[in-house]
């Protein structure tokens, strides 16, 4: 006699999982929802891909570390919370205060030398001083380095910068509006330390050459500099960084995805 389990029982549900069949169609993402999908239409593979729906360590509602969206450093390694007064909303993270978060380790090919993207989805709040909502770089706050910057105060242009220029490029978004934005930036360009910061949708800038930064894998800080200087007022969601230049499409794709899964709002 075949015994027919009850509908919606836990032997019901254990059998469809069971059979691969289920009424929420397609299996979860396991990078998180959105994030398989992206790198496919990117078509890159990231050496660093952060995403707080994945990954986020927390002690009791306090922050203490944010892995890779794989969990295993498929995509750099686990960002750790240094000093204090981080906090995790349900939302994002939030660096305004002394907190950060800081690489456990160099990230494997995020070469300064070379061609990188950076794409962040963040709100960048006002604060006074050149605070630093993203550097990548040596330790202890050393050259090489490149950083995004908001340069002082109130509704300021956000800005890219690096270690080899006495002046960064301003982006014509501001910061200190409340809304997540969608920032990307780029570093060299044939061998030099040409840069570029594009926040849709408003007009990509892109500032003058000078010396390619040294060679070497680097650190990622979120809210601060390497050496936990300069804090900004950050509320982060997700951070993607590849070996190479973008295009209009790539971008797109970026905006689609930042505004599907990250309430990214276009400035």
């Amino acid at each position: 006699m075949t015994r027919v389990a009850a509908y919606g029982s836990y032997a019901w549900r254990n059998w469809k999982q069971n059979h691969h069949w289920t009424t929420s169609g397609a299996p979860a993402d396991p990078l998180g929802a959105g994030n398989t999908q992206l790198l496919s239409d990117l078509a890159v593979t990231p050496k660093v891909f952060h995403d707080v729906r994945k990954s986020l360590a927390l002690s009791g509602s306090t922050p203490t570390a944010l892995g890779d969206v794989s969990g295993v450093g498929t995509y750099g390694p686990s960002l750790t919370v240094s000093g204090s007064g981080m906090t995790w909303d349900g939302t994002t993270l939030k660096t305004n205060g002394t907190g950060y978060l800081l690489s456990a380790s160099a990230v494997t090919g995020l070469d300064l030398s070379t061609q990188i993207t950076i794409a962040l989805i963040a709100d960048i709040g006002d604060k006074a001083g050149g605070a630093v909502p993203l550097q990548i770089g040596a330790a202890a706050n050393a050259a090489p380095w490149l950083r995004l910057n908001n340069a002082s105060g109130t509704g300021v242009p956000i800005t890219i910068n690096s270690s080899s220029h006495g002046a960064g490029t301003a982006s014509t978004a501001v910061t200190g509006t409340g809304n997540i934005r969608l920032i990307i930036g780029t570093i060299n360009v044939v061998g030099t330390d040409a840069q570029s910061i594009e926040v849709p949708a408003t007009a990509k800038v892109s500032g003058t050459t000078a010396t390619a930064l040294a060679s070497g894998n680097q650190l990622v800080a979120i809210g601060a500099t390497t050496s936990g200087t300069s804090n900004a007022n950050l509320r982060f969601r997700a951070l993607i960084a590849w070996a190479g230049g973008y295009t209009t499409a790539q971008k797109n794709t970026l905006i689609t995805y930042a505004q599907t899964y990250h309430s990214m709002v276009l400035a």
